[in-house]
């Protein structure tokens, strides 16, 4: 389809394709063996096939391709928000970006000076590089404000990755978390929570969190947690013991759908019956735990909100079975309320967003279909046919004709009209 033109397919972390250009690109093509932490596919004559696999070998991969300007990463960035405005979204919490240094940010903050950011945007920030994460995240505590910025952009907590040596992935690898890296997360934690920021931390397994909620309650002895709005991300397999213990703490669980495209792999490793309970829904509902919902998007997941929330209804993966037990399923209202007010919580704006009350920031979206009444089936294909953010329209299918211009864009209302949208 593009033989002249290296292109580079990655599905999930699971593996990467590569034509025969993007082979030669990223000089695969010339490799005798394997990047570090990575593998290359190869044929029965040595050949890559132009498949690989491996963190090591993505990171190779995306290293070759070639530098964009400051102005191409705006323009990239603008067009994935349009992207996403068709799906609905007004805003969007970032867990972190992996690897995500200082710099990486800079297009955002550049749409944001030209006020050409359409979507809320809510940072968390994440280690960059294993080994240097205290430093690294304290450096970031010291000279930031969390939810300093303003009602499009604002710097929120610490997280998805706070320490490398805490991070388990999808949880189907053998892990373990070191006493090094314990003692690391302690200092990191501590000094997140003097500072009053809010924290997000990536655990699937029960034995991760083992380790997470000793250091959270060790700090929580010196600092309180109560209110910092500490969150664990996934929690597929929490058990009963820890899902009082994050209770207690006041702390919350952001639901993700990674598992609709890792159910199966994951029933090989964990077994069926902890998929009934993955992630342990009712048990969280049950303990008064709050609880956001989002989807683990880009990389590792798909960013529509509708693949979520079919996935929090029906309990189904893509290979159409259904794994997760009745008691921990929700019903359509209960997952839009997680995905919207629950998500607001998260960054202390629950009375501000995630619902149609007034008084609250105008965003919502049109859709093309009744989302509460549709066949379950139809659920993941919802879109918008109008998107508004601050009382403004940012995407229209076309459809909604009286707020519209005659090519069918959409048209900012009236200033008087959006000011009182915006009260």
């Amino acid at each position: 389809m593009a033989p002249d033109h290296p292109v580079y397919l990655q599905v999930l972390y699971e593996y990467s394709v590569l034509n025969s250009a993007a082979l030669r690109a990223s000089g695969i093509d010339r490799m005798a063996g394997d990047p570090p932490g990575g593998a290359v596919e190869r044929d029965a004559d040595g050949r890559p096939t132009g498949r690989v696999t491996g963190l090591g070998a993505f990171s190779h991969c995306l290293g070759a391709m070639p530098r964009r300007t400051r102005e191409q990463e705006a323009a990239s960035t603008a067009a994935m928000m349009r992207e996403l405005h068709g799906a609905g979204l007004t805003g969007l919490v970032d867990a972190g970006g992996f690897g995500m240094g200082p710099e990486r940010y800079d297009s955002l903050f550049d749409l944001w000076r030209r006020e050409a950011l359409s979507m809320r945007m809510r940072l968390y920030f994440s280690a960059v590089d294993p080994g240097q994460e205290p430093e690294q995240l304290e450096s970031w505590l010291r000279h930031q404000q969390s939810r300093f910025g303003d009602d499009l952009l604002r710097i929120l907590g610490v997280g998805e990755v706070v320490h490398f040596g805490c991070h388990d992935f999808e949880g189907l690898e053998p892990f373990e978390i070191c006493e090094e890296a314990r003692a690391d997360f302690l200092r990191i934690t501590r000094a997140t929570a003097r500072r009053g920021w809010p924290m997000q931390v990536h655990a699937v397994l029960d034995s991760s969190l083992d380790v997470i909620l000793d250091v959270w309650e060790e700090v929580h002895a010196e600092t309180p947690l109560t209110d910092l709005r500490f969150v664990i991300a996934h929690a597929d397999r929490l058990s009963p013991r820890n899902t009082a213990r994050l209770a207690a703490l006041g702390a919350g669980v952001v639901l993700d759908d990674h598992l609709v495209f890792k159910a199966g792999a994951s029933e090989q490793v964990w077994g069926a019956e902890a998929l009934h309970r993955a992630p342990p829904i009712g048990e969280l509902r049950g303990a008064g735990i709050p609880i956001a919902a989002g989807t683990d998007a880009t990389r590792a997941s798909s960013f529509s909100p509708w693949l979520a929330l079919w996935w929090l209804v029906t309990g189904r993966s893509l290979d159409g079975v259904q794994r997760r037990a009745p008691e921990h399923l929700l019903t359509r209202e209960e997952a839009l309320t997680a995905y919207t007010s629950g998500s607001a919580w998260m960054s202390f704006e629950e009375h501000d967003r995630g619902h149609l009350l007034p008084g609250a920031l105008a965003d919502f979206a049109v859709l093309d279909a009744d989302y509460l009444t549709v066949d379950e089936s139809a659920i993941p294909a919802i879109s918008a046919d109008l998107t508004v953010v601050g009382g403004r329209p940012v995407h229209s299918s076309g459809a909604v004709t009286d707020r519209t211009t005659t090519d069918g864009t959409a048209s900012a209302p009236e200033p008087e009209r959006a000011k009182e949208l915006s009260r």
